[in-house]
């Protein structure tokens, strides 16, 4: 009972080894999945990643081990347990060749891709692109559990499981044998060789397997620092999802009402954002208490991303951008990742686990019309990526920083991704060295630029490399006809809802409506200091933030509670003069006696003493 000898496996591995996996596992198993369904390839309808995983286990060396794929690694190794065949969707789908050869369409309903089969003219842009793949390399391997007698008879077998017919894939796939196979003494065995000595003769490590897949399968984060990096690369193809700007924006616009978030302008405000993530990063700059982290953390959850925060300080340096070395209990040094590399290497997990997803769900009903860039993680909700939050950007001398990943950042493109992985130069452990960052991956920073005397500058390289929106303070005020602002409303509905949630269990709070009643002259007290504030009747105004009202608000609400009415006044009074006046630093002479005499016109006593004292701190009261 002959079959393929090791040597002709190990021959075949080497006449593969440069060859395009599209040509070596996609195509093959449409032409198989053609055959079957008695369609021609270029009218096959399903056809998806079901069809490569058998394939794929063509290349299996054992039982629950990777696949052995000798197309793609030089020297060969093998794939990922945990991301077995993923990599060939992202070829067919994301890269330009295989969208030159697969012909697709999106379907409107679902907005997933559904694949069509061979485009008429693949063999020519294929065989213009790549060499010419030997079929007896590929018979061996994909048949190399049958029993054969003659190596012709092989090629017969691939003509028969594969045929070209109604395909100009001759332009592909050639019959001649090559010298390495055609000189072998052994090409057939009568045993069919193990696992064990195709590895060997491979020189591949064996694969572990006294690991659980069990344990495996629940591997996390921490786990995955024990193994090599090289599955990034794999990864970092896949572009956000469903890219369609407005309903991202409308969903987001969705969000902030229900959390009674007003920004000024907000309508296009959030189309900006959303399409500045959707092509690259993104710095959210305006003065403080305008809601950059709040509208931040909307848009992630409008991408379905996992947004992973920090704030920037002065002794930022590469270690805390990148990573470094750091001191461990056994007295040596440990590697240590940096912001940007632990939430890269946290995005390239969710997109692994997507693709685990895809490759769960090969068995649903009609797998041509799954793709990885419409599924929901089974591991991770929703999510599809990890993104960086730096608050306070500019507080770091940013540019010496993150200047090593200058290149990394000029483009979320795949392809500049794919060849600009991070340098871990303080990785030790072969597999390591490098981290290949998402294409899903973004980075929103959010700096005030208001307070220059105590951030840094960046350099127009580093500016260039993010979209720069500002965020200013709303433009709505009261009027005569309505007295309080829309933005007066949401900024009390939302200081109420965060009041509930803090205290409601504890403290008896008024039904939310007749609190508001109740202060409604204090409201209309605040909606006119805000406006002045603002936009004086003459000078410079001063930037007030909604989220400073929040927090005024707040304060009068839980005073309100227990205080009895004539006390609202004095509550609204000590929440300006607390909160409010001492962020109004640096502000000019104009400024000062424009804002003296909005809080004498108010009798607010409180807020003026704190003025005064603010503006000069030698001031007796």
């Amino acid at each position: 009972m002959p079959y393929p000898s090791i040597d002709l496996l190990a021959a075949a591995a080497d006449g593969l080894r440069d060859r395009d996996p599209l040509a070596v596992i996609s195509i093959p198993a449409l032409l198989r999945g053609a055959r079957r369904s008695g369609i021609a390839p270029t009218d096959l309808q399903k056809f998806g990643s079901r069809e490569e995983n058998d394939i794929l286990n063509a290349f299996k060396v054992g039982e629950g081990s990777k696949p052995f794929l000798a197309v793609w690694n030089q020297p060969p190794q093998m794939v990922r347990r945990d991301y077995s065949g993923s990599t060939l969707q992202a070829k067919r789908t994301r890269d330009a060749l295989g969208r030159a050869i697969f012909s697709d369409k999106v379907n409107p309903q679902t907005n997933k891709r559904t694949h069509f089969g061979l485009k008429s003219d693949a063999g020519i842009v294929l065989g213009a692109e790549r060499p010419k793949v030997p079929k007896i390399c590929l018979a061996a391997w994909l048949g190399r559990k049958e029993d054969v007698t003659e190596i012709s008879d092989l090629l017969d077998w691939f003509d028969d499981e594969f045929p070209l017919d109604g395909t100009d894939l001759d332009a592909v796939y050639t019959s001649d044998i090559p010298a390495e196979i055609a000189s072998l003494q052994r090409p057939l065995s009568v045993t069919l060789p193990t696992n064990e000595e195709i590895l060997a003769r491979l020189g591949v490590k064996a694969p572990v397997t006294s690991v659980p897949e069990t344990v495996l399968a629940q591997a996390t984060a921490a786990t995955v620092l024990d193994d090599d990096l090289e599955w990034t690369r794999d990864v970092c193809v896949y572009t956000l999802r469903n890219p369609n700007p407005q309903a991202i924006a409308e969903e987001v616009l969705a969000d902030l009402e229900r959390r009674n978030i007003e920004l000024p302008d907000a309508a296009r405000l959030v189309r900006r954002c959303v399409t500045a993530l959707l092509l690259g990063h993104l710095i959210l700059q305006g003065p403080p208490g305008t809601g950059k982290t709040t509208l931040a953390r909307a848009l992630a959850r409008g991408f379905r991303a996992q947004l992973i925060e920090s704030t920037a300080t002065s002794d930022w340096s590469p270690y805390h951008v990148v990573g470094g070395l750091r001191p461990n209990a056994a007295g040596g040094l440990s590697p240590s990742y940096g912001k940007v590399a632990q939430a890269a290497l946290s995005c390239a997990e969710i997109v692994r686990d997507a693709a685990n997803a895809e490759a769960a769900e090969v068995d649903r009903d009609d797998p041509a019309l799954f793709d990885l860039n419409s599924v929901a993680s089974t591991s991770t909700g929703d999510l599809q990526a990890a993104w960086l939050f730096i608050d306070e950007f500019n507080r770091a001398d940013i540019d010496k920083a993150i200047g090593s990943l200058y290149t990394m950042l000029s483009s979320c493109d795949p392809e500049h991704l794919h060849d600009t992985p991070i340098d871990l130069w303080f990785e030790t452990t072969p597999g390591r060295g490098k981290l290949w960052v998402p294409a899903r991956f973004r980075i929103i920073g959010a700096m005030n630029d208001l307070d220059t005397s105590f951030v840094n500058r960046i350099s127009q390289g580093l500016t260039r490399r993010f979209q720069f929106i500002h965020i200013g303070v709303p433009k709505v005020t009261g009027t005569e006809q309505v007295p309080i602002s829309s933005e007066l409303e949401s900024a009390f509905a939302g200081a109420y809802a965060s009041l509930d949630r803090t205290y409601g269990s504890a403290l008896t709070l008024p039904v939310a409506e007749d609190l508001r009643s109740k202060l409604d002259a204090e409201l209309q007290i605040l909606q006119s200091v805000v406006d002045h504030l603002r936009k004086p009747n003459s000078g410079a105004g001063w930037p007030v933030g909604t989220a400073q009202i929040v927090d005024v608000l707040r304060t009068v609400q839980l005073q309100s509670v227990a205080n009895n009415p004539d006390e609202q006044r004095e509550a609204l009074d000590f929440a300006l003069a607390d909160l409010l006046v001492p962020q109004m630093s640096f502000m000019d002479d104009a400024q000062f006696e424009s804002f003296s005499v909005l809080f004498e016109e108010h009798s607010l006593v409180a807020a003026h003493d704190a003025l005064r004292h603010l503006f000069n701190p030698h001031t007796l009261s």
